[in-house]
């Protein structure tokens, strides 16, 4: 089994898992969003928890050959990301919490997060 797999089988079932969750229960994902901006430590917690799993994809998963590696490998960076928000610029990631949360879109979130989660799934058990 190569890295990309094993990345694929950890991060697809969560998308899947947050995706089907924002269809089930949207007011908890809400209350989450909103919650993190009241609790400083959770947010400082999770920018660290983030830019630690994502600089450690980021790190190892430098792959770009083919489609599944490249949806893997930014979803690594995309994650190293948020963290490094969460740590240098904590209202921005507050308002961005807050905008996802409240927007007209946010079903459409949970549609991108099962489909990306189907894929990844499907590359990490599948393919």
């Amino acid at each position: 089994m190569d890295i990309t797999s094993t990345v694929a089988q950890i991060y697809g079932p969560i998308l899947l898992a947050i995706g089907f969750g924002i269809f089930v229960s949207p007011s908890y994902y809400k209350k989450v969003y909103h919650d993190i901006e009241q609790e400083s430590l959770a947010a400082f917690t999770l920018g660290l928890l983030m830019m630690s799993v994502g600089g450690f994809l980021a790190a190892k998963h430098a792959l770009w050959a083919t489609p599944a590696e490249i949806v893997v490998t930014l979803l690594g960076w995309g994650t190293f990301l948020k963290g490094v928000v969460f740590l240098v610029a904590p209202s921005m990631a507050d308002r961005g919490g807050d905008w996802a949360a409240e927007s007209a879109w946010f079903r459409y979130f949970g549609i991108v997060m099962l489909v990306l989660g189907a894929y990844v799934s499907w590359v990490g058990f599948m393919a």
